[in-house]
Parts: structure tokens; C-alpha cells; sequence
């Protein structure tokens, strides 16, 4: 879990003014409902207040021993399902909006029960959308490596299907998923936009036909052809699915796909890749890191760049999207 101030300033350059403004991240761990309630208390209506959809074996720590975000084969287990992240392009009108998607309800329920789920998604207002989940019982990663993937799977078909409804209402799903998935704390509020979530759930259900398509799904046959293998396997597998989905990321990575009046130098790359996954809900930071310090035609690989050069391109790239 984790509580982020809206005055956070991405950067090590910031350092300083992040702590004298007490607006450095807060990561925490709680393995009760005590330990959690404690940290939402101490936080909410201060901080965005985060909770992972499926909870880490423990805290985890980098070298200097500070928590860290975990990486995704360090999730165990996955027993909670985010099935569609909806959200509104313009914020304003959003109670009208939400009274509208609200109308679509029955028709999603429909849709994810005709396709073999035993219950209806469960529904949770963002305060500028909505979530729609559900339960299994726990499916262990080490036996299902790729369950990030089939789960996406399940979302895309569902973006698909309801598109052309959501479209209507300037309402768009958040094309990305892994096992790391967090969440805005449901009952609490983003400082910024003081507009309360709420989960309308009561009772956990456990979807044993949800679970059965997550195991038996067949993933479209994956295109390597153009991916370099020793390079496709150093990366996030969330990552290089990306790619064998979306040709123009897929050629911001390899360096190219812009025309002669943008910047195509390799850090002008660099920029361009992180900015377009962040504007596409990619925002696990160890991830883009990571990205960035092994592309093959990056600043860091061709020019010698090192960790302020990454750092400074991803507080950069953060920025723009404000």
C-alpha cells in the first residue's frame, strides 16, 4: 500500500524539497485489517491513498533499503480480478457521466455472463469512473506465468465489445494490466479532485467460471519475428506483449516511427517511448527503468547515459502528461 502527495516531484534533483514538504511517498505493509485501517487514517484526504489488487508475500526493499515497488515475478498469487478500468477523458460533469455509465451496468453483467462468468462484475466508483472486478481463488504464478496476459486478454475483449457505448460518453478503458495492478483506496479521495470512491460490494465471491477462462484462454500466437530475443527477454513480459500489440510502440522502442520535425535523436526516443506508455496507464517506474537503460538505440546503450539521465527523463515525461 502506499499513500503519494500531490505536491511530489519525480526526480533526485527534488529530493530535498520533497522532504521539506513532506511529500515524499509512503510505503507501507500490513498483513491485517488493523495495520491497514491505521495507514488509510493517517493518510487519506492528505495523500491518494493506493492498495495492490493482490497483496505481496512482504515488503520489499532496494539496495538501500528503502521500500520499493515489486517487480511482477515477485507476485505470488492473484485472486482479484480488475476486469475494466473506465475513465472519463474531461472531468467535468461527472456526476451526469457517472449517472449515464451507470445505465450500462446491465449490459457489461450481460456481457461478462454470456461469456461464462457465474456472477456479475462487482462495481466501484474512482470518482472519475469506475472499476469493474471480480474474485477467484488463488491462482499461483509460478504455475501460470502468463496470467497477466490472459487476463489483459479478457479486458481487451471487453474493450472491444463496448467501445462504441463507452465512446458515447467520452469514457475510454485503461488498455494495460499486470499482477501488480494498485488501486485507489476505495472510500478515500485524491486531494486534487476530492471526489469520493466507493466499492459496492459486500460480499467476496469467488468466480469459478472467471477462473476456468483465465486457465484455459488461448493467447494469439506472439510475433517475435522483429524482436530481438536476448533484448525481448531482459524485459517486463507485460512490456514486450505491448509491443507484439502495438506496432507504433513497438517502433518507438526500435527507434523510429517519427517523421523528420519531431526529435529523433536517441534521447528524443527515449522521451517519446516513456511519454506515450505513461499516457497509456504504464506508470510502474522499476518497469520504465528499466526499459530505458536496455534499449538497444537508446542514450544509455549508444551514449554511455547513466541513472540521472533516466531519472531526468521520467520526472520529464511524468511532467507532460500534467
Amino acid at each position: 500500500m502506499g499513500a503519494f502527495h500531490p505536491a511530489f516531484k519525480p526526480g533526485k534533483e527534488y529530493f530535498e524539497e520533497n522532504l521539506n514538504n513532506k511529500a515524499l511517498p509512503q510505503i507501507g505493509y500490513a498483513n491485517n485489517e488493523q495495520a491497514y485501517m491505521k495507514f488509510i487514517k493517517r493518510f487519506a484526504g492528505t495523500h491518494t491513498v493506493c492498495n495492490s489488487l493482490n497483496s505481496r508475500p512482504s515488503l520489499f526493499k532496494n539496495k538501500n533499503n528503502y521500500p520499493r515497488a515489486a517487480y511482477e515475478k515477485e507476485i505470488a498469487i492473484v485472486q482479484n480480478v480488475l476486469l475494466a478500468d473506465i475513465d472519463f477523458i474531461e472531468k467535468k460533469y461527472l456526476d451526469e457521466k457517472m449517472a449515464s455509465l451507470e445505465l450500462l451496468f446491465p449490459l457489461f453483467d450481460e456481457y461478462f455472463l454470456d461469456q461464462g462468468f457465474n456472477y456479475s462484475p462487482v462495481k466501484a466508483s474512482t470518482g472519475q469512473g469506475c472499476h469493474l472486478l471480480a474474485a477467484i481463488s488463488p491462482i499461483q504464478v509460478n504455475e501460470h506465468p502468463d496470467i497477466a496476459m490472459r487476463t489483459k486478454l479478457i479486458q481487451d475483449n471487453f474493450r472491444k465489445e463496448c467501445s462504441k457505448d463507452l465512446d458515447k460518453l467520452g469514457a475510454k478503458v485503461d488498455p494495460l494490466y499486470d499482477n501488480r495492478r494498485v488501486v485507489k483506496t476505495y472510500g478515500t479521495f485524491k486531494p486534487t479532485v476530492k471526489r469520493m470512491s466507493h466499492f459496492y460490494g459486500d460480499t467476496r465471491e469467488e468466480d469459478d467460471g472467471l477462473r476456468k477462462l483465465l486457465i484455459e484462454a488461448t493467447l494469439p500466437e506472439a510475433h517475435h519475428d522483429n524482436i530481438d530475443q536476448k533484448v525481448n527477454e531482459e524485459l517486463p513480459k507485460l512490456f514486450v506483449s505491448l509491443m507484439e500489440r502495438d506496432s507504433f510502440i513497438k517502433g518507438l522502442y526500435e527507434g523510429h516511427n517519427k517523421n523528420s520535425t519531431h526529435d529523433t535523436s536517441n534521447s528524443g526516443y527515449d522521451f517519446s517511448l516513456v511519454r506515450k506508455l505513461i499516457s497509456l496507464g504504464y506508470c510502474n517506474l522499476d518497469d520504465l527503468y528499466h526499459i530505458l537503460s536496455v534499449r538497444p538505440k537508446g542514450a544509455v546503450k549508444q551514449s554511455g547515459k547513466g541513472d540521472q539521465y533516466i531519472r531526468h527523463t521520467l520526472a520529464n515525461a511524468i511532467k507532460n502528461q500534467r
